[in-house]
């Protein structure tokens, strides 16, 4: 397995890293209910990597994760534990930028199925792991002007497994557990790989897409219309508090202005009524757009699929949480564990936690980033 640096889902994607964290609900306690001044004062000192280290412990101690699931199912598909984040990572990447290949709805998930059981009788030219390759195969050669036949989903002269195994060829850290000649004997011998070992070539090819000019204009498309977006719903929330202030403003001008009309004299209860009503309404109307405002700019603040994916939060034990379109629809928190980040060959592992579990993990996540953000010296 590659020695992994950092969470694994679209790190590949946009290289823009103005991401927007999806939001979790902040519980009542903060990081220094957790912490107590106490333990802040024990363990300050002139490192503040060692500081940060050490808060985190303090808010692991205290807020423990509730234990999760391993994850072994995605897409209805039962997993070997090591697989799941593979095939986490290609439902993403399709999501993302199936359009781009033509890919169709329910065909990832079903080239993912046949992957695990197999084609069962299927004709070559059914397969949907086989169709997906040669997709993203042409996409790459389209990129870089090779002139070369329309690849086969059968053996022979233009193959899409030659077509694969000779593009592997051109990367050391591929060819060395996939070598060329494998490429040469035959759809057989690709149906002999392993489950990992095919995930791994699907993924390879996802990511060399990303280089494509295709891809690139589509990364680069969304972040253009993010920014604007952003600029137009943030625009809106200034009209909106603007506004709320003139109605406020107004308010107070009318009470004046009806005092006024009466030489000084204090208005009827009747006259107070009336006005306080009308400028109820007026006042409920401004906050009504005011939130309809923020909803709206929460709305947008969502980047689209292309753009890089980021976790919730990476914490101090190496463990990325994630909520993933491609794992029911974003619903549930993903806990990705990537073991030691110092190994030489760091155990991923995939955990998933039930409903009655989700408010913990929500606790844990929005203590640790207050934690993560608290200003050492």
């Amino acid at each position: 397995m590659v020695k992994m640096k950092k969470p694994r889902i679209n790190e590949q994607m946009s290289k823009n890293d103005d991401a927007v964290v999806p939001k979790v609900h902040d519980d009542d306690i903060s990081a220094m209910d957790v912490i107590g001044n106490d333990n802040l004062e024990t363990i300050m000192n002139p490192s503040s990597k060692s500081c940060w280290k050490q808060i985190n412990e303090v808010v692991h101690n205290e807020i423990p994760l509730p234990r999760g699931s391993i994850l072994t199912n995605v897409a209805g598909v039962d997993l070997a534990p090591e697989d799941a984040g593979q095939v986490l990572q290609f439902l993403e990447f399709c999501n993302a930028f199936g359009q781009a290949f033509d890919l169709k709805k329910g065909h990832a998930e079903a080239a993912i199925r046949e992957m695990v059981k197999g084609r069962r009788g299927c004709r070559t030219q059914s397969s949907f792991v086989i169709q997906i390759h040669i997709q993203l195969l042409s996409l790459i050669q389209e990129d870089i002007d090779e002139r070369r036949p329309t690849l086969s989903p059968t053996d022979g002269k233009n193959s899409w497994l030659l077509s694969l195994g000779d593009f592997v060829s051109k990367y050391p850290f591929m060819s060395k557990d996939f070598p060329p000649d494998r490429f040469n004997k035959g759809n057989a011998i690709y149906e002999e790989l392993s489950i990992s070992g095919k995930l791994k070539l699907l993924n390879f090819l996802c990511d060399e897409t990303l280089n494509t000019m295709e891809l690139r204009d589509i990364i680069d498309e969304q972040i253009l219309e993010f920014d604007e977006s952003r600029k137009e719903a943030k625009a809106k929330i200034l009209a909106a508090k603007e506004k709320e202030k003139e109605v406020k403003k107004k308010k107070q001008d009318e009470i004046a202005k009806a005092v006024l009309a009466k030489n000084g004299a204090p208005l009827s209860i009747s006259e107070h009524e009336a006005l306080m009503s009308q400028i109820k309404e007026e006042t409920s109307q401004a906050h009504a757009e005011m939130e309809e405002a923020k909803a709206m700019v929460s709305k947008e603040s969502q980047r689209s699929d292309a753009v890089r994916s980021v976790p919730m939060l990476l914490d101090i034990k190496g463990r990325a949480f994630w909520r993933l379109k491609s794992y029911n629809n974003s619903k549930y928190i993903l806990l990705q564990g990537m073991g030691d980040w110092d190994s030489d060959s760091p155990s991923e592992k995939w955990f998933t936690f039930d409903d009655a579990q989700i408010p913990e993990v929500e606790r844990y996540i929005s203590v640790t980033r207050q934690a993560m953000s608290i200003k050492y010296v």
